[in-house]
């Protein structure tokens, strides 16, 4: 799978994430056009992110995400309960539930791999 003409820093983003949360892919990025950047023609040097996975990893990748962003998202209203107000064990599922919304959060950009092998 190629995803074309992206900013480098996206790029090495996306590479980041999927080095910590897929060691076992294979991920390169490719600069395409280095002198469009330094002509000013562009803000970021264009690239390419090469990966070398099969259409199901990328489902499972997108479907990984998904529950993820389920998992916090489901009883999200604890989140929004005053602490003081907690019970002992929705103190625990709380905290539990906030550290669940970090790890979301910081893979959530990868949902956009799944959106252009869509394309």
């Amino acid at each position: 799978m190629l995803i074309e003409s992206i900013p480098k820093s996206l790029a090495e983003l996306y590479k980041s994430l999927l080095s910590e949360l897929k060691p076992n892919w294979k991920v390169e990025i490719i600069i395409e056009d280095y002198n469009l950047y330094k002509l000013g023609f562009v803000d970021e040097i264009p690239c390419s992110l090469k990966l070398d996975v099969s259409e199901e990893e990328i489902s499972e990748l997108h479907d990984e995400i998904m529950n993820m962003e389920i998992s916090v998202y489901l009883h999200e209203d604890l989140l929004y309960k005053n602490p003081l107000n907690m019970s002992e064990e929705e103190k625990r599922q709380y905290r539990e539930l906030k550290k669940c919304e970090k790890e979301y959060d910081k893979y959530a950009p990868l949902e956009a791999i799944s959106s252009y092998w869509l394309q």
